[in-house]
């Protein structure tokens, strides 16, 4: 149940070096938010940083308690803390957070018990420091390690960073399957120590360019019959040493699919070499048999108009034969067209 906010705090209670007007100074010039509370949980001194963190003035709070400034259960939550903390003698630091009138605020709390001349505890002294943008900004940094964390440990890229001596600072996960090596295993190495020699010196001739020229660099390597492509630049930062960051795709598929590209489009001029080469031997052969039908079959009219039937006899057999020398290679070109189907098939599918 709420506390009478009207309730007056008894000096009896207190020493009456509480009044003294140094002890207020001490409190006003402390730097830090102080209240003195005794064990119910009522307020005897309070400097004004501490009033202004409640959002009240300082005659607003003297003399009132917890559950004046707090949610009922806040407030108990603290003056339960309190009496035992004044019980035992013993006070402790700790950091906590909670609602006040000016907002979500969270502090870091040191709180002192103070003893009578017989060493009886009977109030606390409790100084607070506002560490909410502190702890605001551990959680923005903490959410900001997690994202890179998670990046790093599920990037399809490879991502590396690396320090002005050209040893790996950070590796994203997949290097472990590229090197074989697990990635505490790789952290720290120079790249002769992670790739093979020729490899490695390659790799830290550009290095070195990008840290000394300070740009950015773009090429295609080859590495265990894998091909790829790699964006490295320098991260420059005022008073230190340069380090140089990169990503690195793996492009074998694209470069598989360009190789199979230019075979296919070899392929295919050759089948319109062979095709055109074909039909162009077709065309002569077939063109033979049908210029003999076209002129006997002119000369056969004329004679049979002047009964010239030896000659019309003669003329029919060259007809007879032409046609016939036709229909074989038609049949001949038939039976080539049907054995080859699946061939030509084979070609027309690998060019789509």
């Amino acid at each position: 149940m709420k506390k009478d906010s009207k309730k007056t705090v008894s000096p009896r209670h207190f020493p009456k070096d509480f009044s003294d007007l140094k002890i207020r100074a001490l409190f006003e010039n402390s730097g830090t938010s102080m209240v003195i509370i005794d064990k119910d949980g009522f307020y005897h001194l309070i400097n004004s940083m501490a009033a202004r963190q409640l959002g009240f003035e300082v005659n607003e709070i003297i003399g009132k308690s917890l559950f004046d400034f707090l949610s009922d259960e806040t407030a108990q939550k603290y003056l339960d803390r309190n009496r035992k903390l004044i019980e035992s003698g013993i006070g402790e630091e700790y950091e906590d957070s909670f609602q006040l009138s000016t907002g979500q605020k969270t502090f870091l709390i040191t709180d002192s018990v103070l003893k009578d001349r017989h060493g009886i505890g009977y109030a606390l002294l409790s100084s607070s420091i506002d560490i909410t943008k502190r702890k605001q900004s551990e959680e923005a940094f903490r959410v900001s390690q997690e994202i890179y964390s998670q990046f790093m440990e599920n990037s399809p890229i490879y991502i590396f960073f690396k320090d002005e001596n050209i040893r790996s600072l950070r590796l994203s996960r997949n290097f472990e399957e590229m090197l074989g090596k697990p990635l505490n295993e790789l952290l720290g190495k120079s790249m002769n120590e992670l790739f093979p020699s020729d490899f490695a010196k390659s790799m830290e001739e550009i290095d070195r360019q990008i840290l000394n020229k300070g740009k950015q660099i773009r090429y295609e390597e080859e590495f265990n019959g894998r091909f790829y492509s790699t964006i490295k630049f320098p991260i420059q930062i005022e008073g230190k040493p340069n380090f140089l960051a990169g990503f690195t795709i793996d492009i074998t598929e694209q470069k598989l699919a360009e190789q199979a590209l230019k075979e296919s489009e070899a392929r295919f001029r050759e089948l319109n070499a062979t095709k055109d080469k074909f039909f162009s031997i077709i065309a002569h052969d077939l063109k033979s048999p049908f210029n003999s039908i076209i002129g006997f079959s002119s000369l056969l009219t004329r004679q049979i108009e002047e009964r010239d039937y030896a000659a019309v006899e003669k003329y029919a057999g060259f007809i007879q034969n032409s046609s016939q020398q036709a229909f074989d290679l038609l049949m001949n070109l038939l039976e080539w067209s049907q054995s080859h189907t699946g061939r030509i098939l084979k070609i027309l599918i690998s060019l789509t």
